[in-house]
């Protein structure tokens, strides 16, 4: 009977490792879209922002250079807010992962500390 204690055990606790490892790599997925999806965001802002400088240097009316001129300012603050957010989701992706490598390091450090037990054990 002890044997099958045993392997609901280990089964008990491989389906909670594989429930974490996909919560895991959900949650790393998803932030990856997220920060592809403001970069995207980000090239278009470029884009108009270069659409609109043309224009601006293009136009010889002073009203149209004007309106032109406050879009561009609209532009540029939206294109620092973008960047501010794609920053802070590359901060929150690097702390993720040192916070997996240090788990993973202290998960290899048990190992090794109970290899060595059972060597001294013999």
């Amino acid at each position: 009977m002890s044997t099958w204690n045993d392997i609901k055990k280990s089964v008990g606790l491989f389906a909670d490792k594989a429930a974490t490892v996909t919560r895991e790599l959900t949650d790393t997925a998803s932030l990856k879209i997220k920060i592809a999806s403001r970069e995207a965001d980000r090239d278009t802002e470029y884009k108009r922002l270069g659409r609109l400088t043309y224009s601006k240097l293009k136009s010889t009316d002073e009203s149209q250079s004007e309106r032109l001129t406050l879009e561009i300012s609209k532009s540029i603050e939206k294109l620092d807010e973008i960047n501010r957010e794609i920053g802070a989701l590359r901060a929150e992706e690097d702390e993720r992962r040192a916070s997996k490598e240090a788990d993973k390091a202290k998960t290899d450090a048990e190992r090794d500390a109970e290899k060595k037990g059972e060597k001294n054990e013999e």
